[in-house]
């Protein structure tokens, strides 16, 4: 296919269940972070979990992932870095468990939202609108840069700025909570920049 056209990139993989690590049939959404063209495709797993999709060669696109009974996923994929062939993992939703939003952003510093991250942020919101009796906490984090007090209120201030969105939706307020770690709760040490990327991130916990 990408000899025929070359500006194009083969994309292929299974979605599995994360602890029995059987297929799981899913919808995927493939969308560019360029806001001037933002959707690319949609389409649905295999009985096998499997999927394969033609891709423009940009540089960085955003692939989300859904399927009833687990924590929809989202993934920035960089074309230049990944393997062809990929196995996406989805964790069946529990109370109290936390799952990343990894395409929301925001301006560097600051609580303001990035225009791009509605795209995710949508996704939440209609994850809330098909399941009503959910309450979910959204909690922000951020790295070991800086003075802790003001990572704690950037990270809280940065989950309210969710929640007024997801509000904006027509979610129940009192369907949100909105909490800040500042960087309490890394996911790895932060020894690198990279490492610190991975640590500034809000997260979605579903609480009843």
């Amino acid at each position: 296919l990408t000899e025929l056209c070359p500006k194009a990139y083969v994309f292929k993989g299974r979605v599995l269940d994360s602890e029995t690590r059987q297929p799981v049939v899913a919808t995927l959404s493939i969308q560019s972070l360029d806001s001037d063209s933002p959707h690319i495709s949609e389409y649905s797993t295999n009985h096998l979990g499997e999927f394969l999709s033609v891709l423009p060669k940009k540089a960085k696109l955003a692939l989300f992932i859904e399927s009833q009974g687990y924590y929809s996923k989202s993934l920035v994929i960089n074309l230049l870095e990944i393997a062809q062939e990929a196995e996406i993992y989805l964790r069946p939703w529990r109370i109290q468990e936390s799952e990343v939003l990894s395409n929301v952003f925001f301006r560097t510093g600051s609580p303001e939202l990035e225009p791009i991250s509605e795209i995710e942020l949508n996704r939440v919101s209609n994850f809330l609108l098909k399941n009503p009796t959910i309450r979910l906490v959204i909690e922000g984090h951020t790295d070991d840069v800086g003075n802790d007090e003001k990572n704690s209120l950037l990270s809280l201030k940065r989950a309210e700025e969710v929640v007024k969105y997801l509000i904006k939706t027509g979610i129940n307020p009192h369907r949100l909570e909105a909490k800040g770690y500042g960087s309490n709760s890394p996911l790895v040490q932060n020894n690198s920049e990279e490492a610190r990327q991975k640590n500034r991130r809000v997260t979605w916990r579903v609480i009843e």
